[in-house]
């Protein structure tokens, strides 16, 4: 198969279902993620995973701001910006990832947006299209 040649499946009903749950949970998050508010305020909106049981960061839900280097900035998770929020401000920009899937299934389902907090909410710069069938559009 050539670099030009892609080979297209048709997505079954637990494939758009995890699809579902991850767009659910990214724009749950994202309404939240504004200026004055908190990195609990966004990290309250994932789902409890086990980072909440085992007090881990597995990066199965979080958010991470987007700077010059790799560590620059801050994370969010609900391993620890519930028990330590920090102030979300104008001009910072974000990755929002979240994560579904089951051991047994052959594939899973990863999502991210990028995006900038502006003082009229937050402003998506991602250029990637969401599955029609998962989102209902």
């Amino acid at each position: 198969m050539s670099v030009r040649e892609v080979k297209t499946e048709i997505p079954d009903q637990k494939e758009i279902d995890f699809y579902r749950e991850v767009y659910d949970l990214m724009y749950a998050g994202l309404e939240r993620l504004k200026q004055g508010n908190t990195t609990a305020d966004v990290a309250a909106a994932f789902a409890v995973y086990d980072d909440d049981k085992f007090g881990t960061c597995t990066l199965q839900q979080f958010a991470h701001s987007i700077g010059l280097t790799l560590y620059e900035g801050m994370w969010i998770s609900r391993a620890y910006s519930l028990q330590h929020p920090a102030e979300i401000k104008g001009n910072m920009h974000f990755a929002i990832e979240i994560f579904a899937g089951d051991p047994g299934l052959r594939q899973t389902t990863r999502l991210e947006e990028n995006v900038l907090v502006s003082s009229k909410g937050p402003v998506l710069f991602t250029m990637m299209e969401h599955l029609e069938e998962a989102i209902g559009k």
